[in-house]
């Protein structure tokens, strides 16, 4: 039978491992999705081919290309609409500041490394049987949680924004094609 602080460390890990799996997972559901071009015929094969490569990329990697595709610093954007003749082009970004996307950047490095350290040295260093091990590992295991709840709670509320985004391109676009197809029907007619 395990010591009642064994057991508390154990689910401490549990809980951080989990929440870590799950910013992993949203990395990989946003990123992919954040930026979609093409026509009819391409567009779920390119979609598909998004999807798989991101579904195979390492945490630090995932971080960087969040960074990269869907944090955006705060400047004008003239040629937003012009950046693709595809029929169909969807974006989504994240403006902020120069301060705010580098904090945004430290923020989610920071977690790739809390990640790494978890999995290769806080565990590797713990000493199951000491009382003394198992209450130091708890604690710092409180301390990354803080870290990573933040940073999991951001994730959450940003792909709760995007789908509502993604609602609304849809209908747009649903809107945009029906109004053309019912336009181009009445001039045949005409």
């Amino acid at each position: 039978m395990n010591s009642p602080e064994l057991d508390e460390v154990l689910r401490k890990i549990g809980r951080n491992v989990l929440m870590l799996q799950r910013i992993e997972a949203m990395l990989k559901h946003i990123i992919p999705r954040s930026k979609i071009v093409g026509d009819l015929n391409t567009l779920k094969k390119s979609q598909d081919k998004s999807v798989e490569s991101i579904s195979q990329q390492t945490m630090g990697n995932l971080v960087k290309r969040f960074v990269e595709t869907i944090c955006k610093e705060n400047e004008p954007d003239d040629n937003c609409l012009n950046e693709s003749t595809s029929p169909f082009y969807f974006r989504f970004q994240v403006e902020m500041s120069k301060e705010s996307l580098n904090a945004k950047r430290e923020a989610l490095e920071c977690i790739v490394s809390e990640r790494n350290n978890l999995i290769h040295h806080m565990l590797s260093s713990f000493n199951q049987n000491s009382t003394e091990s198992c209450i130091e590992l708890s604690k710092k295991l409180d301390e990354q949680n803080e870290l990573i709840k933040s940073e999991f709670d951001y994730l959450k509320n940003l792909i709760m924004s995007f789908t509502e985004c993604s609602k609304i391109a849809l209908q747009e676009f649903e809107n945009e094609f029906i109004t053309k197809s019912r336009n181009s029907s009445n001039n045949k007619n005409a």
